[in-house]
C-alpha cells in the first residue's frame, strides 16, 4: 500500500521557536541529538554526525565550522539553514529492511540530494556537495504498528565552501530563479528541486512511484490552481485507466491459459479412448476479480470525492448496493472503512493504494468529522516534539544569543 510522497524541509531555524539562524548554530545542532539518549536507554549506539560524503564528524566540528563560515554576512543574514528529509513508509522499505540497510541507504540518498541542492543554484564554484558546508544525521523510531520510521535532520551552511577562495551566499529561500543580472545570480528552483530529488530516489532504489504520492500530484493538490489540479487528477485517471487495462489483460490471459490447459486434457483423454477422464475444476474467475477490484477502486474515490456531506454520501453508497463502516483504531482515529456489498465484506485499503486511500480518509473526515487515525498519529508527535523543544529551551535557560 502506497502512501504519500517524500516530504523535505528547507527552512530558517528560527521557524521552529528554539533557534535563530542569524546568530550560531549550536542550540539546532545540539537540538537534533534529542534522539541520543533514547538510543542509550535502549542499549543502542547514538547515531553520529556526517558530511556530505558520509564521514563521522563530533558535534563540535559541526557547529564549529558551521558559525566560522559567515565571510561576507551581514548581521541579520541568515547564517545556516535547517533541513529535514522524512521519506514515506514505503519509500523507507524500498531503503532497507532493517535499521543497518536503511542507514546505509540513508548515506547514499543525502549525498544525492545535497548534491542536487548545490547544482540547483546554478552558481559558478558550487559544482556539487563538496561545496558545501553542511552535516546531516539519522533518526530512527518505531511507530504504535512496530514500524519503523526514519527521518534525517541537517544543517547546511549559508556560504558555500569557497571553490578557488571565492564563497557564494546559497539561500534555498530565494525567490529568484536562473537571473542571468542584478544582485543576485543563478537562483533556487524549489519545485525543480523537490522534483529532482523524487526522481533520484526512484533510481537509487529501483521505486516505481504512483502518480498520487508524486511532488506534482500533492504541490497541485494542496497549493495549485484549478488548471493544476485538474492536469493532476487527468493523470491520476490515466492511471487508474492504464492499471485496469493491465488488471484486464492478465485476467484475460489467465483464463486463456486456463482454458487452453483444459482443452489440452479433453484432447489427451480422448486420444486415449476415455472420454471419462477425470479434469480439474476450473479456476476461479481471475477476469471476473481483476475488473470488479479495479472497478471498485474508482467508484470508491469518486463516491467519497463527490459527497457533499456524510447523508449524501451514504445515499450514493445505497444506490451503488454499498454499506460502510469505518474501522476505528487505538488512537480513535479511523483506520479504515468496511464495505459490505450483496453478503461480500471487504476493506478500502484492500482496494486502495496510499494514496487513494488517504484520499477517502480525509474525505470520510470531511463529511463526517471523525478524525483519521493517521492525522492523529501525526498531531500526538508534533505536540511531542513541541514538548521536547520547550523542556530543552528551560534546561538552557536562553536560546541563542
Amino acid at each position: 500500500m502506497k502512501t504519500e510522497d517524500m516530504n523535505i524541509k528547507i527552512q530558517k531555524a528560527s521557524a521552529d521557536g528554539l533557534t535563530d539562524n542569524k546568530g550560531k548554530c549550536n542550540a539546532l545542532a545540539e537540538y537534533i541529538n534529542h534522539e541520543d539518549q533514547e538510543r542509550i536507554n535502549e542499549g543502542k549506539e547514538p547515531f553520529q554526525y556526517m558530511d556530505p560524503d558520509g564521514n563521522i564528524v563530533t558535534l563540535e566540528e559541526v557547529t564549529d565550522k558551521i558559525n566560522r563560515n559567515i565571510q561576507n554576512l551581514g548581521k541579520d543574514d541568515d547564517k545556516f539553514y535547517h533541513f529535514i528529509v522524512s521519506p514515506s513508509e514505503d519509500e523507507i522499505q524500498a531503503m532497507g529492511e532493517t535499521e543497518g540497510e536503511i542507514y546505509e541507504s540513508g548515506k547514499l540518498l543525502m549525498r544525492a540530494i545535497l548534491d542536487t541542492y548545490a547544482q540547483n543554484f546554478n552558481r559558478e564554484g558550487v559544482e556539487d556537495a563538496s561545496d558545501l558546508v553542511a552535516f546531516w544525521k539519522p533518526h530512527f523510531c518505531r511507530g504504535k504498528n512496530g514500524d519503523l520510521q526514519f527521518h534525517i535532520h541537517g544543517i547546511i551552511s549559508r556560504n558555500s565552501k569557497g571553490r578557488g577562495g571565492k564563497k557564494r551566499k546559497l539561500s534555498p529561500l530565494t525567490t529568484h530563479r536562473n537571473t542571468e543580472s542584478g544582485p543576485v545570480r543563478g537562483g533556487f528552483d524549489r519545485s525543480v528541486f523537490f522534483r529532482s530529488c523524487e526522481h533520484l530516489f526512484d533510481k537509487l532504489f529501483k521505486y516505481e512511484r504512483d502518480v498520487a504520492e508524486s511532488y506534482d500530484y500533492c504541490n497541485a493538490m494542496a497549493h495549485g490552481t484549478a488548471e493544476e489540479k485538474a492536469k493532476q487528477i487527468a493523470r491520476l485517471h490515466a492511471e487508474e485507466e492504464a492499471e485496469l487495462t493491465a488488471k484486464i489483460q492478465e485476467g484475460i490471459t489467465r483464463r486463456r491459459e486456463t482454458v487452453q490447459a483444459q482443452n489440452d486434457l479433453e484432447e489427451l483423454a480422448a486420444i486415449l479412448g476415455n472420454p471419462q477422464a477425470s479434469l480439474p475444476e476450473p479456476q476461479e474467475d481471475t477476469f471476473g476479480e481483476a475488473l470488479n477490484l479495479a472497478n471498485m477502486s474508482i467508484l470508491l474515490t469518486r463516491l467519497f470525492a463527490e459527497a457533499r456531506d456524510k447523508g449524501d454520501l451514504e445515499f450514493k453508497l445505497v444506490i451503488e448496493g454499498l454499506v460502510i463502516e469505518p474501522i476505528i483504531g487505538q488512537n480513535g482515529g479511523v483506520e479504515d472503512i468496511r464495505v459490505s456489498k450483496n453478503g461480500s465484506v471487504f476493506f478500502v485499503s484492500s482496494v486502495l493504494d496510499g494514496g487513494r486511500l488517504k484520499a477517502v480518509l480525509d474525505n470520510w473526515w470531511r463529511v463526517s468529522g471523525q478524525q483519521p487515525a493517521y492525522v492523529i498519529r501525526q498531531a500526538k508527535a508534533e505536540k511531542e516534539i513541541a514538548q521536547h523543544k520547550e523542556k530543552l529551551q528551560l534546561s538552557k535557560g536562553r536560546g541563542i544569543r
